[in-house]
């Protein structure tokens, strides 16, 4: 999280820095509306869909964007390849979704999976020879961002972003070349925390397995 408020307030070998609405950031990087990057911003059927039991097209909301992934889950509804056929957004492979109703935030990147996209989930089509759409996933998680969509929410029970709201995301714009090297950069430092993870997890069970031997007496320790 140090890193990527670091890259994207300061950028790579900046000297001259300039103050604008989301922040102090690079003398020579662009703030502009997020629209203005993008090709189409909106959001998913706002109606029930027909579902069925069995088929390989699947009704996504929210709570299935994790960690820049579509997640299918065991109780994910699906729906007929004809809900699919008449229900459909034009999405791509330049698309980045996210969640909008309830949970804020949630992010995934498109690869042209076979769904329908609920209300609660808005799909961004970037304009790729602006922006970077790896380095615009990781930007919707900075700090300013969050401040900026958390004084854009209504809703009192249930918080809700607008597409208006979207639509209007101040979005820094620097080098396509420096888009670049921001994103692989944070790509590589999550890969690295993905590993660690597994690695983590790898350990906690071997532990747990350990303590259980050694509490019933099938490993004993010699002193």
């Amino acid at each position: 999280k140090g890193l990527m408020q670091k890259l994207f307030s300061e950028g790579i070998g900046h000297t001259e820095f300039k103050d604008t609405k989301i922040g102090r950031i690079p003398k020579d990087w662009e703030v502009v509306r997020l629209d203005t990057v993008s090709s189409k911003i909106g959001d998913g059927l706002h109606s029930t869909p027909n579902y069925t039991d069995d088929s390989d097209y699947y009704f996504v909301n929210g709570n299935n964007l994790i960690k820049g992934e579509i997640q299918i889950k065991p109780n994910t509804k699906r729906v007929t390849k004809e809900e699919y056929i008449k229900h459909k957004k034009q999405l791509t492979t330049s698309t980045i979704l996210m969640s909008i109703n309830g949970t804020i935030g949630n992010l995934a990147f498109c690869n042209m999976e076979n769904i329908v996209l609920g209300k609660s989930a808005a799909y961004i089509n970037l304009n790729t020879s602006r922006i970077n759409k790896v380095f615009f996933y990781y930007f919707l998680q900075t700090h300013q961002i969050k401040l900026f969509y958390l004084k854009e929410l209504t809703g009192t029970t249930i918080a809700n972003l607008s597409l208006k709201s979207i639509r209007k995301t101040p979005t820094v714009l620097p080098s396509n070349e420096e888009q670049q090297k921001i994103a692989d950069i944070l790509s590589e430092a999550d890969a690295k925390i993905e590993k660690e993870q597994t690695q983590k997890t790898q350990l906690e069970t071997l532990k747990k397995g350990l303590m259980q031997q050694l509490l019933t007496g099938k490993k004993r320790v010699k002193v």
